[in-house]
This record gives structure tokens, C-alpha cells and sequence, in this order.
């Protein structure tokens, strides 16, 4: 006897409340998996936002972390809402307490944030991005289904673990453009010509390496090799420098990948003993 096909969920009539580039991508990505959706709309123009979360489902807050709190409250003063309005945010590193005043209304709340960056408006959400989700049933299961529907893998992040998760996101892609700066000035002042193409490059390669061979394989460079010499002179070459700081730190931290890779514990030790420098 076959069992019948498993029931697809209904698909709920989303509202995007923040004009900014997330919101932008959220709803393009939406509209593109035939989800129904409006906006995105501003945040604050609360005559519209009354109107907006007695005709949908779910009401998803794309705007900034600091704004959240005040957007939340000028909500809860307005609207009236059952526990079959659901309310998200998109912050990656705020609590889901932010949305409290909500949610004592009677709305499940939750985070809905990708991990992706934005860095202009009409920037499209990538297909195989995080979602991650933080919320109680039923909104956690409604948001795992949108998140495969737009294309992303999605993730259930605990709520205290939400500033880790958010720093990971950090190191990852807002200070690799911090890396990217300080090597292109090293670059332009050794007589490249085009720096930041020259490091877009190279960072290419190394995000292809990565998702090839995984960590640590895709390591590569001088402390890899137990080139001592080579870090030598790069020091000499940084000293009194912006770059000098970061060099060691992250030279440091690199050790640990050394190691996994196999590297020589002499070696790694003589390259912690010269990464942290007489000073340290």
C-alpha cells in the first residue's frame, strides 16, 4: 500500500518592513520562489505597517540592529496582533528578546538572518547561503521551509549562540575587506598598478582552494612550508607599520592549521618564538 505524498505547507503572504539591502534581496528571492510578498516597505511609516500586518502572515524586520528596539516598540503600540502573526528580524547577533513587547501581544517571534554579505542595494541573495533560524514551532518550521525555497541551507541557531555565530560572520567577511585594504596598500606601494584587482584575484583563488580541499588543506604560504626566512623578512618589512599587528596575530593563530596540516613542532615553535617578537 503507498503512502500518500507528503502535504506542502501553505505558503504564508510575507511583508518586508526596510528598504535597505537586505530587505531588497529577501524579497526579490521571495518573490522568485513564488512566495507572496510585499515591499520592501519602510519600517517606519506605521500607517502603512498597521495595514501591512492585518493582511499577511509574517512580518520579516530588515532593518539595522540599533533600530531594532525602537521599530519593536512603536509596533507594539500600534498593531494588534494573535498568535498567527508571526514577526521576524534579520540580525544575526541580536536576541529574539528584542521582539519581547511583540510577542506579549500574542505573535510568534524569531531571526531569520543571511549569511551573506550586502554590500550594495540590488545585491541578489546567492544560492547555498546560511539561513540561520532562531524561533519556536511553528514559525521554526515555516522559516526552515522558506529558506529552502530560496535556495539556502538553512541552520537552527540557538539564541545564545547568536554573537558567536554573528563574529564568525565578522572574521569572515567583514575583515577579510579590512585584509584586502591593508594588502593592497602594501601592493600599491611596491609599484602594483591595479591592487585591489590584483587582490580580488588572489582571494579568488583562495576561496576556490578552500571550497576544493577544505580546512586545513587549502592553507598555503611560508609558515605552511617552515619558510622562517621568508617570515623574517616580512616582519622586517612591517615593522612600525599598520600591518605589522595583524601580521603576527593572525600568524599566531595560523599555527594551530600548521599543526593539523603536520608541520614540525620545532618549526612551529620557532615560529611562534618570532611571531610574538621580543617584546611579547
Amino acid at each position: 500500500m503507498s503512502s500518500s505524498p507528503r502535504a506542502e505547507p501553505a505558503l504564508p503572504r510575507v511583508a518586508v518592513l526596510g528598504r535597505g539591502r537586505v530587505g531588497h534581496a529577501l524579497a526579490q528571492a521571495l518573490r522568485a520562489a513564488d512566495v507572496g510578498v510585499t515591499g520592501p516597505r519602510s519600517a517606519r511609516d506605521f500607517t502603512d505597517i498597521v495595514d501591512l500586518a492585518t493582511n499577511h502572515d509574517l512580518l520579516v524586520l530588515t532593518v539595522p540592529d540599533d533600530a531594532i528596539p525602537d521599530v519593536v516598540a512603536a509596533l507594539a503600540g500600534r498593531l494588534s496582533l494573535s498568535s498567527a502573526t508571526a514577526v521576524v528580524h534579520c540580525s544575526g547577533a541580536v536576541s529574539i528578546e528584542a521582539l519581547a513587547p511583540l510577542a506579549a501581544l500574542g505573535a510568534q517571534t524569531g531571526s531569520w538572518h543571511p549569511l551573506q554579505a550586502f554590500p550594495f542595494v540590488g545585491t541578489p541573495l546567492r544560492p547555498g547561503i546560511t539561513m540561520a533560524v532562531t524561533a519556536a514551532e511553528p514559525l521554526r518550521t515555516l522559516l526552515l521551509d522558506l529558506a529552502e525555497r530560496i535556495a539556502a541551507v538553512p541552520m537552527i541557531l540557538a539564541d545564545v549562540d547568536k554573537p558567536r555565530y554573528h563574529a564568525a560572520a565578522v572574521l569572515a567577511a567583514n575583515y577579510s575587506i579590512t585584509l584586502a585594504a591593508l594588502a593592497s596598500r602594501l601592493l600599491q606601494e611596491a609599484g602594483c598598478a591595479d591592487p585591489v584587482a590584483a587582490v580580488t584575484a588572489l582571494q579568488a583563488s583562495n576561496v576556490e582552494g578552500l571550497a576544493a580541499v577544505g580546512l586545513p588543506g587549502a592553507l598555503t604560504g611560508p609558515l605552511v612550508r617552515g619558510d622562517l626566512g621568508t617570515i623574517r623578512r616580512h616582519l622586517e618589512a612591517l615593522a612600525d607599520t599598520e600591518a605589522d599587528g595583524v601580521y603576527r596575530t593572525l600568524g599566531l593563530s595560523t599555527l594551530s592549521l600548521v599543526a593539523e596540516r603536520g608541520g614540525d613542532p620545532e618549526t612551529i615553535r620557532a615560529a611562534r618564538t618570532l611571531l610574538e617578537g621580543p617584546s611579547r
